[in-house]
């Protein structure tokens, strides 16, 4: 059985976290673009590029999930908390745009905004 869109969401935030190269990359459409909180821009290369050169968070908490389907794209918006790596500790809000393939759910568009205290 294919996973859903919210088991998705959850493994590519497992996988940042992890350091899990291989299921960011499965999880990735070739359109990829990503626009961080500080406002960068990422096509699917440059982010990989990005994710092989830095130390992630060592955990990842997801809260205030809403994950809707339109055919076969979905929208997630949501928040994590990150600790530990070189992104130290922090809160961000997020929206992503996801594609359902034959091979899957693919994320497609991620957007960030650090939540500041």
């Amino acid at each position: 059985m294919a996973a859903s869109l919210a088991e998705c969401v959850e493994a590519f935030g497992v996988a940042w976290a992890k350091r899990d190269l291989q299921t960011l990359e499965s999880l990735l459409a070739p359109e990829y673009v990503h626009t961080d909180f500080e406002g960068r821009v990422l096509r699917r290369a440059e982010w990989l590029t990005y994710a092989r050169a830095h130390q992630h968070g060592s955990t990842i908490e997801f809260h205030d999930i809403e994950v809707s389907e339109h055919g076969d794209f979905g929208i997630v918006i949501g928040a994590n908390n990150v600790a530990g790596g070189t992104m130290g500790s922090t809160t961000i809000r997020f929206t992503q745009v996801w594609r359902r393939t034959e091979q899957g759910w693919k994320r497609v568009a991620f957007q960030a905004t650090e939540v500041r205290r």
